[in-house]
């Protein structure tokens, strides 16, 4: 029996032995492994915020190329409105001109007609006095 518990005995600390050496692995697995982990989180990261970067680049290059295109847009409406624009100051200057031209033959015939009645008073007025004098 003593064989017996001497062999349990050792036994029991082999055990001992070998469950310290399994927890020692296994504590040496687990910083590595925690090592491991640290190391792909920073990879992780980096490659996570590479592509938040690239991602966000190409987003602001899609927005800058729609602001381009607004741009372009509106510059050709512009364009287009101010040759409208033109066009219609050009007709409505042709129009004020035409309208002039009007004006000023009726104001030559205003001033036609003005000095004519002017002499013909004035000639009126030379007989009416020879008239008196001389009759």
């Amino acid at each position: 029996m003593e064989e017996m518990s001497d062999s349990i005995i050792q036994m029991s600390q082999e055990n001992k032995a070998l469950v310290g050496a399994l927890n020692k692995n296994s504590q040496q697995s687990l910083s590595q492994v925690h090592a491991t982990m640290v190391d792909l989180k920073g990879d992780i990261k980096k490659t996570i915020a590479k592509e938040i970067k690239e991602v966000i680049r190409q987003q602001v290059d899609e927005a800058l190329q729609g602001n381009i295109e607004a741009i372009n847009k509106s510059s050709e409406t512009l364009k287009n409105s101010t040759k409208n624009q033109s066009e219609i100051m050009k007709s409505h200057l042709k129009q004020y001109e035409e309208a002039q031209k009007k004006l000023f033959r009726i104001d030559s015939i205003r001033e036609i007609v003005f000095w004519i009645s002017s002499v013909s008073g004035i000639a009126l007025m030379v007989l009416v006095v020879w008239y008196l004098v001389f009759a």
